[in-house]
């Protein structure tokens, strides 16, 4: 045999690392409680119902179409939702890795640095799987950066495909455009001399037709532009800077309780601010616009589910690193530094954790620890099990209406002629309207609304008793909206109207008694 060269046993550790990757992708693989919200609409779609989470009301409950739509057609294949959510996770974000190791990155040390990072990350490991549409936007970040760099002069093809590709980053989760914006605005500038911005702007609408379509389907399916939780989460009647505090106070956690994600994305900050050439900036840009969108809506309940596009983002950063600029030592000496830094954290982690209350993360917890023992890819499935402790949790106003709070499992598992009144209101297209009854942040995601006399007698019925005249006039509106035929002359006409902000002064009156 040949000698090695420094070349082959660098192919070699890129492999292993890629392997290891995939490796513990598979073993940290399990399925959260929030994923099983969306699967309760891909199963109500394949059984006949339509996308919908209560069979009786057209109420759009998931903030990511795309995964919904991608899981549809499996599922009316394989009729079970565990495994098949999960290969879809480890299959999209290993093809991500792929991408991001093998494609867009010019080095193979560079690649090798990459894959451990990635290994360190806490969040990451986590949500490459949990049943969310993290690996799907990893995916789409990979392909879209991927051609973005492979060009550098964008012509009409090019800019139709990148369009395409944003489009279904929005279609995947809307938040997550803003790790892409900036790069469209370096693509303008960088077009071919050819193309006017008004042909730039034609073309960009094009590409963007997957998610105009959505849009458009959305008004007049569910008769919003917007999910449900969208109206649920930001719709509270909290100050916004008690969402700002929550916003750090979500970062401060994930920086002790998962140091690699935090100091992986202000290495890649500092890095490029200081050598980084033009073409890296928006996606430095793309990251802050993200991080600053974080802290504004408060951060998550999930530690580190809303920072991994980003830390993602950054990664791709990292690969396009030129190796001129930095030598082989100079990366080595990087990853020393960073995983010295890593280790001195982790060394506290478990005193971290232990001594953190509950109460001063606001709620911010490490889900896959939690989810873990009952949802494992490698021990098997036992999320029936939480299913039925969940509904044993919630309240059961009737054989066929439950009140209750988390209502993944419990909503996946029930009957499809049971209706679930949802108190965080994320399913619910009345409460989501309504602020929350204390006036404070309780947990992000996690904001108990105060269920109105007669509104669970009114679900169960189909008959409006709703105590509060207001309130039951309003009701009457949402039920027009989400219950009436599609394209009903009246529906149509409540749809205008109700955008409009005509019927807004009900639910300021309801308020306004409440207070008397």
């Amino acid at each position: 045999m040949g000698n090695i060269s420094k070349k082959d046993v660098s192919e070699i550790l890129k492999i292993l690392i890629f392997v290891f990757l995939l490796t513990m992708i598979i073993v940290h693989a399990w399925l959260c409680d929030d994923a099983f919200i969306s699967f309760r609409v891909v199963k109500n779609f394949v059984n006949g119902f339509g996308l919908r989470w209560n069979t009786f009301e057209r109420v759009q409950v998931f903030t990511n179409p795309l995964m919904v739509l991608s899981l549809i057609p499996l599922y009316a294949i394989t009729h079970e939702i565990f495994y098949t959510s999960i290969f879809f996770n480890i299959i999209t974000s290993i093809i991500a890795i792929y991408i991001l190791m093998y494609k867009i990155s010019k080095n193979t040390w560079i690649s090798i640095l990459i894959g451990i990072f990635l290994l360190l990350s806490k969040s990451f490991m986590s949500f490459t799987t949990s049943g969310l549409e993290n690996s799907v936007t990893f995916l789409l970040l990979a392909i879209f950066y991927y051609f973005f760099f492979k060009k550098d002069v964008y012509e009409k093809k090019d800019i139709l495909l990148l369009s395409f590709i944003a489009s279904l980053i929005l279609l995947n989760r809307m938040d997550s455009i803003l790790l892409v914006i900036p790069s469209f605005v370096y693509i303008l500038l960088k077009r071919d001399k050819k193309i006017s911005i008004f042909k730039f702007a034609l073309y960009f609408i094009i590409g963007m037709l997957p998610f105009i379509l959505w849009e458009i389907f959305s008004l007049l399916y569910y008769g919003f532009l917007f999910p449900n939780t969208y109206y649920a989460k930001l719709n509270t009647g909290i100050p916004k800077m008690a969402f700002i505090i929550n916003g750090w106070v979500y970062l401060s956690t994930i920086l002790m309780l998962d140091p690699a994600t935090i100091l992986i994305i202000l290495l890649t900050l500092a890095l490029f601010f200081i050598f980084g050439k033009v073409k890296e900036f928006p996606l430095l840009i793309g990251i802050i616009l993200s991080i600053v969108y974080i802290i504004y809506v408060g951060g998550d309940f999930m530690l580190g589910r809303f920072l991994t596009p980003a830390l993602f983002v950054s990664t791709i950063c990292l690969a396009r690193l030129n190796v001129e600029t930095f030598n082989n030592k100079f990366v080595k000496a990087v990853f020393i530094v960073i995983l010295a830094a890593y280790v001195g954290f982790q060394t506290n982690y478990q005193i971290n954790l232990s001594t953190l209350s509950f109460n001063k993360t606001k709620g911010v917890a490490d889900e896959r620890k939690f989810y873990f023992r009952y949802t494992s890819f490698i021990k098997g499935k036992s999320e029936e099990t939480l299913g039925k402790i969940n509904f044993f949790l919630s309240t059961k106003y009737s054989t066929n209406t439950y009140v209750a709070s988390n209502i993944g499992f419990m909503g996946y598992f029930a009957n499809d002629d049971v209706a679930i009144i949802d108190l965080y209101a994320l399913s619910d297209p009345l409460l989501s309207r309504i602020p929350i009854n204390s006036g404070k942040l309780e947990r992000i995601g996690h904001n108990t609304r105060y269920l109105p006399p007669g509104y669970a007698k009114t679900v169960d019925s189909k008959k409006n008793v709703i105590k509060d005249e207001n309130l039951s006039k309003y009701y009457d509106v949402i039920k027009i909206i989400t219950q009436d035929d599609i394209l009903s002359k009246e529906r149509l006409k409540t749809i205008i109207k109700y955008h409009l902000g005509d019927y807004d002064y009900l639910i300021d009156n309801y308020l306004e008694n409440k207070k008397m």
